[in-house]
């Protein structure tokens, strides 16, 4: 079992690498990594319920407890015998694996599988533990419910003696520690908001379909009529737009945490903490990842456009299937592709000349090419769904990663200059259903 949810755990570290372009060369290698990883806290979540397992008429093998109990009631000793690890009964083990997971990728990519794109596992394994390192360092300075993109006022780095940007950069980041719990409420509440108000979009073509619904699935949206969805929508902006200037504070503190930072990266006692190499490699990222993050926030708004109407038709055409359609019904949904197409096609225009900031196994790429690596013709259904559902993919991802490694910027440069990483945030409680499963 452990070694299951390891090797679960280690396809979804290889979909991560792979936005990158690239692939970890050892499947066994990084399913084993992640099972030794397993804390004694998420092994008893691994086998909770596993005492209360019934054996069925239709399963193919008793649950695991019969089978322990009817292996002890043998009583016998093994066979065979031999405290060594099972990869000593193949010659050339560690070849042989990387030989079955060049194949297991073949069998998915086919051709597109490319001979750059499997990479030592060692390099999935630092990637994901400098991206846990960013994750960490952005989720102390925004809290547990940061997950919807804000435009972040980041600015340039000032020119300020070090006594006074150390100054600086101590105010701020304890205007952002005191501003955390009223700003992880507002998140949550923006959040749930920003959800329900897609959730309208996708309901409103649900009725322009004539579908029959129920306010009971939908979270108590008056899903019976288009108008009063359309004021419940209206509402739930107006809503949205008071909520964001509450986040302004420690928002504005971020960037300016953002801003001393940088300004002290170079400073002698942080390139004396860090060591030149360090510090140059942080100089020379930097500018790169604060290009890619202004980039993304001045088309978050078109982007908003673009996710509510593909909300809508993905659930139109889900509900559609393979049903017969009247030429009205289909007016409109190819109408919503030619729209979506021409947004998607804007924002990639948008992003030509931005450069995708972090190394990538194609080498040097802009954002665009990240974002949406094909363009579809604008006729084509499928093929519109899928650039667009890749661009919101992407998007998020790289809107993240840069946060995040702006905030490890700032921890390091901070570690550096003798302060404590920011404290942790309350770990969010999970829901009484969920604990009693």
């Amino acid at each position: 079992r452990r070694l299951g949810v390891g090797y679960q755990e280690s396809l979804a570290d290889q979909q991560h690498f792979f936005m990158n372009g690239k692939l970890g060369d050892d499947m066994p290698l990084l399913t084993k990594l992640a099972r030794d990883n397993q804390d004694e806290d998420f092994i008893k979540k691994i086998f909770a319920g596993v005492m209360e397992e019934q054996t069925e008429w239709l399963t193919t093998h008793p649950v695991d407890k019969d089978r322990v109990k009817a292996a002890k009631e043998e009583a016998e000793a093994g066979v065979f015998q031999l405290e060594l690890p099972a990869s000593c009964l193949f010659k050339n083990y560690k070849p042989i694996c990387k030989a079955v997971t060049k194949d297991f990728f073949r069998a998915i990519f086919g051709n597109d599988l490319k001979a750059n794109m499997l990479v030592p596992a060692a390099q999935l394994v630092a990637h994901k533990q400098a991206a846990k390192e960013a994750a960490e360092a952005m989720t102390r300075m925004f809290g547990n419910d940061f997950d919807t993109p804000r435009v972040l006022a980041l600015r340039p780095s000032p020119r300020v003696p070090v006594e006074e940007a150390i100054q600086q950069l101590g105010a701020a980041r304890q205007v952002m520690i005191n501003a955390l719990p009223t700003y992880s409420e507002l998140s949550k509440q923006l959040s749930e908001k920003d959800g329900r108000w897609i959730t309208c979009h996708q309901v409103s073509s649900l009725v322009d379909l004539g579908a029959q619904l129920k306010p009971k699935d939908f979270d108590g949206l008056p899903v019976s009529s288009r108008p009063r969805m359309k004021k419940e929508a209206e509402k739930l902006q107006r809503e949205l737009s008071l909520l964001s200037p509450q986040l302004d504070t420690l928002e504005l503190a971020f960037s300016k945490r953002v801003c001393y930072a940088s300004c002290l990266i170079n400073a002698p006692q942080v390139v004396y903490q860090l060591g030149q190499e360090k510090a140059f490699a942080l100089s020379q990222q930097l500018p790169g990842v604060l290009n890619a993050l202004n980039a993304v926030q001045e088309c978050y708004g078109e982007l908003v456009h673009i996710r509510n109407e593909f909300a809508s038709l993905s659930l139109t055409l889900q509900a559609i299937g393979s049903n017969e359609i009247s030429g009205e019904i289909y007016a409109k949904i190819t109408g919503g592709i030619s729209s979506m197409f021409w947004k998607v096609s804007s924002f990639n225009d948008t992003l030509k000349v931005v450069p995708y900031p972090f190394e990538h196994a194609e080498g040097f790429m802009n954002l665009n090419k990240y974002m949406i690596p094909k363009m579809p013709g604008s006729d084509d259904i499928g093929g519109v769904m899928e650039a667009t559902d890749k661009l919101l993919d992407n998007y998020h991802y790289v809107y993240f990663r840069c946060v995040g490694e702006l905030s490890l910027i700032c921890q390091v440069v901070e570690s550096a200059l003798g302060w404590a990483p920011q404290p942790d945030p309350p770990k969010p409680k999970e829901p009484e259903e969920k604990k009693a499963r």
